[in-house]
């Protein structure tokens, strides 16, 4: 229930934001993806769809344009059916942060880490607006990966570790920023494993 009750406020702030300054919540750079997408819907050539992708470390763009592909042939080209993509990475970031929040620290700390998102500083506010393919939504291929690889470590789930190389290969070709997370979750792990061999040490030793 507390993840659906952040979900709603998201919404409302994002569309409130939105329709506050609407022009101010689109980037010349990230409406590369969006036109991709209303020529497809126009009939371009889905044969020539990896000519669309802008740069080639944005898989995410083309991502983005496959995902927003259905909403424009049913709704049209316009910039608000667009604005549902940077909603739609919004709305899982907070779900995927107050997951992992939950499973480490209980539903207090679910709770805060959901109100933090949803009143964030004014930077992380403008820049959730906005679909780039490799700023904002990568954060949450980092947390699906975070909370595979928990799970992974505390029950060594071999369906776990699997996912986790899945999501970090899909990471990498979303964009490969999302790579920053593997060497901070390996060092956590060798501190964790030290900590783990030192405190059986300490008590053979009692």
């Amino acid at each position: 229930m507390d993840s659906l009750a952040v979900m709603a406020a998201y919404t409302v702030l994002f569309c409130i934001h939105f329709l506050q300054s609407r022009a101010g919540t689109a980037h010349w750079e990230e409406l590369h993806t969006p036109t991709a997408a209303a020529l497809l819907a126009s009939g371009y050539p889905w044969d020539r769809l990896a000519s669309l992708q802008y740069q080639p470390f944005c898989g995410g763009c083309t991502a983005e344009t496959l995902a927003i592909y259905p909403s424009m042939v049913a709704l049209g080209s316009s910039l608000a059916v667009w604005k549902l993509i940077p909603l739609s990475f919004g709305l899982a970031i907070v779900v995927l942060v107050m997951h992992i929040a939950r499973q480490i620290s209980g539903n207090t700390a679910a709770r805060i880490a959901g109100l933090c998102l949803l009143f964030a500083p004014s930077f992380y506010i403008d820049n959730r607006m906005i679909a780039w393919g490799n700023h904002f939504e990568i954060a949450a291929v980092i947390m699906i990966k975070i909370c595979l690889w928990v799970r992974w470590m505390r029950g060594h789930q071999p369906r776990a570790a699997l996912g986790f190389g899945m999501a970090s290969g899909l990471g990498f070709w979303f964009c490969y920023s999302s790579g920053v997370v593997i060497p901070v979750l390996i060092i956590l792990w060798c501190r964790s494993h030290r900590l783990a061999v030192w405190l059986g040490q300490l008590q053979r030793v009692a």
